[in-house]
C-alpha cells in the first residue's frame, strides 16, 4: 500500500477506535527488516507472534490497501490466525463444527438447537485482543466500509490460497496455522 494510504488508515483508525497519543502501535513493516526477515526455526518463538500474542498491546489492526490484497498474503493470514486463536473462539468454533456436522439432527426435530456461545471468563477476556481490519476509509464493519473489496476479501479468505514471497514461509505459516 502506498505510503499516503498507510497514514490514511492510521487516521482512520484513530478516528474510528478513538487512539491517542498514547497508545502503541507495533508497525511489523518498520519493526522487521523485510529484506532479510529472521524468524528462527520455529514461530512459535518468532519475534512476530511475541509482538502478536504480547501484554504490551490489546489491539491488533491488519492495514488493507484499497483492493484488499493483503488478506490474499500468508503473513496476513497468519497474523489474522494468531490474533483470533482464543479459547472463546475455539469454543465457538467448535460449537459451529458440531451444528454444522449435525444438520439432520436440527430438521427432523432431534432435539438439536442452535449453540449457545458460552460467556468468556475473566481471565479469557483479559487474553483476548480486539481485531481491526482497517482501511483508509476506515475500520471494516464501521459504517464507511460495509461493503466492497475488502470485506468482499475477507468473505472469500482461505489461508491455503495466500501466498507469500518466499514457498518456505508459506509452508511454514501453514503448517503453523
Amino acid at each position: 500500500e502506498p505510503f499516503f494510504e498507510f497514514v490514511a488508515t492510521l487516521d482512520a483508525l484513530q478516528v474510528d477506535h478513538g487512539l491517542t497519543d498514547w497508545d502503541v502501535i507495533w508497525v511489523c513493516t518498520f519493526a522487521n527488516n523485510q529484506f532479510e526477515v529472521d524468524l528462527g526455526a520455529d514461530l512459535s518463538a518468532s519475534p512476530f507472534l511475541a509482538a502478536l500474542r504480547g501484554h504490551v498491546c490489546d489491539h491488533v489492526a491488519l492495514f488493507c490497501d484499497r483492493s484488499g490484497v493483503a488478506l490474499s498474503r500468508s503473513w496476513c493470514t497468519f497474523e489474522l490466525a494468531v490474533a483470533t486463536d482464543t479459547p472463546a473462539n475455539r469454543r465457538r468454533w467448535a460449537e459451529m463444527r458440531a451444528a454444522r456436522d449435525a444438520p439432520e439432527a436440527a430438521e427432523d426435530g432431534g432435539g438439536a438447537s442452535t449453540p449457545r456461545v458460552p460467556s468468556k471468563h475473566a481471565s479469557e477476556a483479559a487474553r483476548e485482543k480486539q481485531l481491526h481490519l482497517c482501511t483508509a476509509a476506515g475500520l471494516v464493519g464501521s459504517p464507511r466500509v460495509t461493503s466492497g473489496p475488502v470485506p468482499q476479501s475477507l468473505r472469500a479468505l482461505d489461508c491455503r490460497r495466500a501466498d507469500a514471497a518466499h514457498r518456505a514461509d508459506r509452508r511454514r505459516i501453514l503448517n503453523y496455522i
